[in-house]
């Protein structure tokens, strides 16, 4: 049954199909002021631009005093303030939300976690324009989220657009100037143009919200174990009943957590996931189809995509032609392969980057000029969730030039700290390259070594054998030009990341407002192991050739000829090309002696002649071993 008000006078009416509760318009639901509930309602409500100003907003049809839930998919750059088609002064979609006194109202938006790459904003206004509550991110995304008590019985406006990075870094900056007004915002959004979806609750009884399903980075042939969290926002117990993998890379992934799972109001529960590639470097696609009773989403899919990596992860050769896009994914590009989203933002007010320098690494290809306008001026970026391991090594080409303070090339930050919060690499301005772990010195260069307008080849390499767990790592190096200048082997473990917020890779910059570069970067390249001193020197004199899968082919002897009126062998053996080996001996297996050492590899295959081999000799074992 349903009730609705005219002229003071309540009629009682049916309500034969769910789906017509569902649609109907707010004001459809009065009792003389007081608002009754009807139970749960859900939809998707369809915005129409013009939306951007309180006066315009969209009805969300929730109704004061009930309960329930609706969602809308948007776009952060369409209609006549948009980028897209308007004159940029920024596109605002409001929403109109009916609420009681002691009311829960929820804004929440997926986009990043959806593959999105906008960087949403959100804010909830009273009903004169008057700001009640912001939110940026909502800290495990880039994604925004709002839980707000209504104060008083009125009408609430929600507004849902993008970070804009302007010269304060405050949230007004974000806002529209009037929110009774359309088209008073400043543009230039913080992150690309993209749809979003954003989820609208008003004492919403059971919404889950999530984190993506993330895996460690690993090989081919490492089962990985990941995990996903899973909140409850709404305002009873949400059940799970079940969490089925499907699709045609399903096989790759497990879970061992069993069903029914009951999480409360406010509440959390980690779903924990393995990954198997089976020894293959292909990209496993699947879903995870969530059940449960969820009043917005009762069956979530959530996408997966993982493959395991060889050593080199990310590649950004800044060979980008001149005058290409800024604020925009895919710029600079990124081409390792393993789709790792980068974007190279311009603070507001600074000079723009200059694209198409010449290369500083070889002869072919660009540079690209950062300008850091005292602070961070232009600085490259990747998304949320760039990967953290425990070993690493970083390579870059850099051509410094006179700025303000120390020059920034990479950083990690578990949040805007402008501080080496997990470890960065600076340039000081006596010419020292530096790199700190947890904000502590590690390894430095002398004074000089890289000064202004100088070109410099730089490598950072960072071991932790076993892991994070233990505060302590095998070792730490610093390269300049090939040849390693400072090492540490009494380095500290670099810190993990408490919850992937903010998890990005800075280039440039410590932050999106921190300390930048002032110069030409070239050939900026990422390992998820540590290099070893030959393979460094490669990447010195190959530097657009980067280090592929060394790790992933160990030297095997294929043959060995012995021929005794010689006392010689003959030894093949598979080779990784620019590489050194060792070859080693043995009586027993037990004791290994070198025998050769610092055998050039031939390319994929080698053939070294092992002299001196007594015709006494009845067995003698031979291994090779690569040159670190």
């Amino acid at each position: 049954m349903g009730v609705r008000q005219s002229d003071s006078t309540i009629y009682l009416c049916e309500i034969y199909n769910l789906a017509n509760l569902r649609n109907m318009k707010t004001n459809s639901l009065f009792l003389i002021g007081t608002l009754l509930s009807v139970g749960v309602a859900s939809a998707q409500i369809i915005q129409e631009e013009p939306n951007d100003s309180i006066g315009t907003a969209t009805p969300s049809t929730l109704v004061a005093g009930s309960s329930g839930g609706v969602f809308s998919i948007g776009n952060n750059g369409d209609g006549p303030f948009g980028p897209t088609s308007g004159d940029s002064t920024g596109d605002f979609d409001f929403f109109a939300i009916p609420a009681n006194t002691g009311q829960v109202i929820v804004v929440d938006v997926n986009a990043n976690i959806n593959g999105s790459t906008i960087d949403s904003f959100i804010a909830l206004y009273d009903d004169v324009g008057n700001l009640m509550e912001s939110n940026d991110d909502d800290g495990t995304s880039g994604d925004s989220f709002i839980n707000f008590t209504a104060t008083e019985d009125r009408i609430y406006y929600a507004v849902v657009t993008s970070w804009v990075p302007g010269p304060e870094n405050i949230p007004a900056e974000s806002l529209p100037s009037d929110p009774n007004t359309a088209g008073t915002g400043q543009g230039a959004p913080g992150g690309g143009i993209d749809d979003y979806e954003v989820v609208i609750l008003l004492d919403g009884s059971k919404y889950l919200t999530r984190t993506q399903p993330l895996f460690p980075l690993g090989n081919a042939q490492q089962v990985t174990e990941g995990s996903m969290t899973l909140n409850n926002a709404g305002l009873e117990s949400t059940t799970i009943s079940a969490i089925d993998i499907t699709g045609e890379g399903a096989g790759a992934y497990a879970t061992t957590q069993t069903f029914p799972l009951t999480i409360p109001p406010g509440g959390a529960a980690t779903i924990n996931f393995t990954f198997d590639p089976g020894g293959s470097l292909e990209t496993f696609e699947a879903a995870l189809e969530i059940v449960s009773d969820d009043i917005i989403h009762p069956t979530l899919s959530v996408p997966l995509a993982e493959r395991a990596s060889g050593i080199l992860f990310f590649r950004l050769p800044f060979d980008d032609p001149p005058e290409s896009a800024t604020a925009t994914f895919g710029v600079p590009a990124e081409v390792s392969g393993n789709n790792i989203p980068a974007a190279l933002l311009v603070n507001t007010g600074a000079p723009v980057p200059i694209f198409g320098r010449p290369p500083l690494a070889g002869d072919e290809g660009f540079s690209t000029f950062f300008n850091d306008d005292g602070r961070s001026g232009n600085f490259a970026f990747t998304g949320n969730n760039f990967p953290h391991p425990a070993s690493f090594t970083y390579s870059l080409w850099v051509r410094p030039t006179a700025g303000t303070n120390d020059d920034v090339l990479f950083n990690r930050n578990g949040a805007f700290t402008q501080q080496d919060a997990i470890y960065g690499c600076s340039i000081t301005t006596d010419g020292r390259v530096v790199f700190r772990i947890n904000n502590t010195e590690i390894v430095a260069s002398q004074s000089g070594t890289v000064p202004d307008d100088e070109t410099h080849h730089i490598v950072v390499t960072h071991l932790d054998s076993d892991g994070f767990g233990d505060f302590s790592a095998d070792r730490t190096r610093l390269y300049l030009d090939g040849v390693m200048v400072a090492e540490n082997r009494y380095t500290m473990e670099v810190p993990q990341y408490v919850n992937e917020r903010n998890s990005r890779l800075w280039i440039a910059s410590r932050s999106a407002a921190g300390q930048g570069f002032n110069g030409d970067i070239d050939e900026f390249q990422f390992y998820n192991i540590e290099l070893n001193e030959e393979q460094v020197a490669r990447l010195f004199s190959n530097p657009t050739t980067p280090i592929v899968n060394d790790v992933l082919a160990p030297p095997v002897i294929t043959n060995i000829v012995r021929i005794v009126d010689r006392e010689e062998a003959v030894i093949t053996f598979n080779s990784l090309p620019g590489l050194n080996y060792d070859l080693e001996t043995s009586i027993d297996l037990n004791d290994w002696s070198e025998y050769l050492d610092d055998i050039e590899s031939q390319g994929t295959s080698t053939t070294v002649v092992a002299p001196l081999i007594s015709a006494d000799t009845t067995e003698l074992f031979f291994r090779i071993v690569l040159v670190r």
